[in-house]
């Protein structure tokens, strides 16, 4: 009876225990996206409150989306010239294939050659495929950079045109407290 209430007890405690596990990995989940968004906030406010780094920050910038822009065309070339190699290499399997069965008479011979033919076809399709996904990959890498360092840009050419509208306002309030200083 006792080891029973004992294990109901502890049977009550590991389940408890067992969620109170679940909600910390979820909130954990969460924090670490919202310190993403936070991350991401904070470089944006540092390139809109340094003033005298501006201009080199929208320059430097700029020149990254530039430099993200030519890394994306030619990852986007190599992605087509691996794929046309793929194809390539089908149709020289699809001559090789007929050529085989054309020269040899006998079927062992000829199922021999034509696994050999076409374990090397395999093995060659295989790594197109992974240099085709590895290309792939870094593409969309690339792209969400491009994409980010495209906001930034926005965001710090909007600030600069900000700044000059502020100080032509600026400006105008000064000659006004300066011609009611004058009368």
């Amino acid at each position: 009876m006792c080891n029973t209430l004992r294990f109901v007890q502890l049977a009550g405690d590991i389940e408890r225990r067992s969620r109170q596990i679940f909600y910390l990995e979820r909130n954990c989940e969460q924090r670490d996206k919202e310190i993403g968004d936070m991350k991401t906030k904070n470089f944006l406010l540092e390139a809109k409150s340094n003033k005298n780094d501006f201009e080199d920050k929208v320059d430097e910038q700029e020149c990254q989306v530039e430099r993200l822009q030519k890394e994306d065309s030619s990852i986007q070339e190599k992605v087509k010239a691996t794929k046309a190699e793929e194809e390539a290499t089908r149709q020289e399997i699809q001559k090789h294939q007929e050529a085989i069965a054309k020269a040899c008479n006998s079927t062992n011979e000829v199922i021999t050659m034509f696994q050999e033919e076409l374990s090397k076809a395999a093995l060659q399709n295989v790594t197109l495929h992974e240099e085709a996904t590895r290309l792939q990959s870094q593409l969309v890498d690339e792209s969400s950079v491009f994409d980010m360092m495209k906001q930034h840009v926005r965001y710090l050419e909007h600030y600069r045109v900000d700044s000059i509208f502020r100080i032509f306002g600026l400006k105008a309030h000064v000659k006004v407290l300066q011609d009611k200083l004058a009368a």
